[in-house]
């Protein structure tokens, strides 16, 4: 998904750049990455701290499921900032 969205980066809208942030991580936890989702995890508190929080991500316009939810609920109490 990187690679297909890099080339317009710098024109991503700040909603899709952290659906897309925390997809990859997501799918990189759950194929048993975790370094690497912890890594995506950590840049995303780094670029954007409020798009690393339950409250935070509730406030964007995004249409998640309550699974997807569940998920980054897990990923976030795995490594408390």
């Amino acid at each position: 998904a990187y690679k297909i969205a890099a080339p317009n980066w710098k024109t991503m809208s700040k909603v899709q750049i952290v659906d897309l942030m925390w997809g990859l991580t997501i799918a990189e936890y759950n194929c048993g990455d975790k370094k690497d989702a912890h890594k995506l995890l950590n840049m995303l508190r780094k670029t954007d701290p409020d798009a690393a929080t339950i409250t935070g991500i509730e406030q964007l316009p995004l249409l998640w499921s309550e699974t997807t939810m569940n998920r980054i609920q897990t990923i976030l109490m795995k490594w408390p900032k």
